[in-house]
């Protein structure tokens, strides 16, 4: 037996080497080890060499993308064209506003040569939209006079602008030093500030906003505010508003506090777009803007009520363009307001009651019959109907198409059961419901009245399957949630079905 056929033995067992095989194994490492050390002088030969040909490689690299540059046609492009390329490449935040940082447009293209730098600056089309955001932690006068800077850079353009401060920033004087200089060119204005600020508007020239077409106002809550009829913004003798001739779009959003919505003073016929998201307004005064704001398409509001009864032959306000209204009445009488209207074009009806109180929908039914609309989508919320009101309601909307309802604490079996048709030749209330989305404290309705509902609106089941109801649409949506209840296992065996054929279908706790 050799000694290489010993060694193999030898290491694939725990067997000790005799002398003999210890010393030519002792051999066989020398050699190995020799051999080793000459390979790792080899490859760190190799390393180094090829660290010496990647920083030649790369010195190349770069001189072939100078030289290139050189004869780049982008050279030859004359200063119009690189214009309308920079234009084209902030097309799609056309209508984003832009914080001022070095790595977006339009800082970025400023910052590749000079060249580019020249036709940015000279772009102003560029600059035009722009949100200005400071704090306490950014220096007052750096923060005016970036806004100057950036704002010059408009030139005459449309400028979208808004402005964001913190409550414990206090800039003295800002919207006279900085937005006052270019009002003339502003066509959008949007503003964050403590609510105080906005009395400075009353020193604006009455024809500082020509092109103005959209202002919206988040202040800061009012505490203690007893000012009469509610808070004044600004003096509505000298604010410059009333005089924008091409206003027509307000939101105003002042938080828990009751503003005197007149004293505001804009143009209210020209308004096709009126939101007073969190802001209270008098129900009485809300009205009188609503006989003056005939051209509205689109309202939001939150109204107290004064205890004031309108006399019975008050003329009605009719609003033949509103289309969408919603309306959320913390404690006055929501039927003094719909009594006093007409709404022939209106699509989108939210209302909600706030506290929850029991309402009977006979004001809204006739505003319905009165208008003689078309209505698609109603909310309603925290309004406590009988089942008879309900059923009365709907009956006058048959155009309907999404019904939310939230806290109303009068869906019912019963009253599904008189949304669902006992025969397949019968047309069903709300023959054109899509959506129905349905939120309760406590539920109920049993899973098996759900499911009947939702086999009469175009997911029939056994024989019934392939036999559609004429002039009725397919239930698109449905939601159904409870704060406290329980939805057992009949819920996933009367309903999972339509979920997995397609109906976008959600229930549970929320």
């Amino acid at each position: 037996m050799t000694v290489m056929h010993n060694l193999e033995m030898i290491l694939s067992s725990n067997i000790p080497p005799t002398r003999d095989e210890a010393t030519s194994v002792k051999g066989l490492l020398d050699g190995e080890a020799t051999t080793l050390s000459a390979l790792m002088e080899d490859i760190a030969h190799l390393q180094n060499r090829l660290h010496i040909l990647r920083e030649r490689y790369q010195d190349s690299h770069a001189k072939v993308q100078r030289y290139q540059a050189v004869l780049s046609p982008v050279r030859l492009l004359p200063p119009e064209l690189v214009r309308k390329v920079f234009l084209l490449c902030t097309e799609d935040s056309a209508t984003e506003l832009m914080t001022p940082l070095s790595n977006t447009p339009p800082l970025s293209l400023a910052q590749i040569c000079s060249g580019w730098r020249e036709v940015a600056l000279a772009t102003p089309e560029l600059w035009k939209n722009i949100a200005f955001r400071g704090d306490s932690t950014n220096g007052i006068a750096n923060f005016k006079n970036l806004m100057q800077l950036w704002l010059s850079r408009c030139h005459t353009t449309p400028i979208a602008l808004t402005l964001s401060l913190q409550s414990q920033t206090a800039i003295d004087n800002l919207l006279l030093d900085v937005v006052a200089p270019y009002s003339t060119s502003i066509e959008t204005l949007e503003l964050h500030l403590e609510t105080a600020l906005f009395a400075a508007f009353a020193d604006f020239p009455p024809e500082a906003f020509p092109r103005l077409r959209c202002i919206r106002f988040y202040g800061t809550r009012v505490e203690n505010n007893t000012s009469r009829g509610g808070l004044c913004l600004w003096d509505p003798v000298t604010a410059p508003f009333q005089f924008a001739p091409q206003l027509t779009d307000v939101f105003v959003s002042i938080p828990e506090t009751k503003i005197n919505l007149e004293n505001l003073n804009l143009p209210w016929s020209q308004l096709s777009s009126l939101h007073l998201a969190e802001t209270i307004v008098t129900s009485t005064a809300f009205l009188r803007i609503l006989a003056a704001g005939s051209n509205l398409v689109s309202c939001s509001v939150r109204c107290v009520s004064e205890n004031v009864t309108t006399s019975a032959d008050s003329d009605i306000i009719t609003l033949p363009f509103l289309t969408s209204l919603s309306l959320f009445m913390e404690a006055g009488n929501l039927a003094e307001v719909l009594r006093n209207i007409s709404i022939p074009a209106i699509k989108t009806l939210s209302l909600r009651l706030v506290p929850h109180e029991v309402w009977y929908p006979d004001a809204l039914i006739q505003l319905v019959s009165r208008s003689q609309c078309h209505l698609d989508r109603l909310s309603l919320s925290g309004l406590s109907v009988d089942r008879e009101g309900f059923i009365a309601l709907l009956n006058e909307m048959p155009t309907l198409q999404m019904l939310d309802v939230m806290f109303v604490s009068f869906l019912s079996d019963d009253v599904l059961d008189f949304m669902t048709p006992v025969s397949i030749y019968e047309i069903p209330v709300l023959p054109l419901l899509k959506v129905m989305k349905w939120r309760e404290i406590s539920l109920q309705c049993s899973s098996e009245s759900i499911r009947q509902f939702i086999i009469s609106r175009g997911w029939p089941v056994g024989e019934q399957v392939g036999r559609a109801r004429p002039n009725v649409n397919r239930l698109e949506r449905m939601i159904i949630k409870s704060t406290v209840g329980h939805f057992g296992s009949d819920w996933m065996k009367n309903l999972e079905e339509f979920r997995f054929r397609g109906l976008d279908l959600c229930y549970g706790v929320h």
